[in-house]
């Protein structure tokens, strides 16, 4: 039987380890973030979006959370797939 305690307590020490991760680095950190926000901006739902001029405010109250949470999945497929040929390419 396993005790809770014990798994509670290694993974708090892996934790506390804070072991950097070689994959992670600031291009990539911005690269994620500029396809997040280029998906964001230009994405479009029912014919609304932000790049055929519907106010902010109307996708808000029109989607609401689900326009960003799909903009958002939508981006990091964008960017996952940025990254790789990037660093496929030798860029990063």
């Amino acid at each position: 039987m396993l005790d809770a305690g014990h798994a509670v307590d290694t993974a708090s020490q892996l934790m506390a380890m804070s072991l950097p991760i070689p994959a992670y680095s600031i291009p990539k950190a911005f690269i994620m973030m500029f396809c997040n926000v280029l998906v964001i901006s230009t994405m479009t739902i029912q014919g609304k979006g932000l790049a055929k001029g519907t106010p902010h405010d109307e996708m808000v109250e029109s989607f609401g959370i689900t326009w960003l949470l799909a903009g958002t999945a939508l981006g990091h497929i964008v960017g996952a797939g940025t990254i790789l040929g990037c660093s496929t390419a030798g860029i990063l």
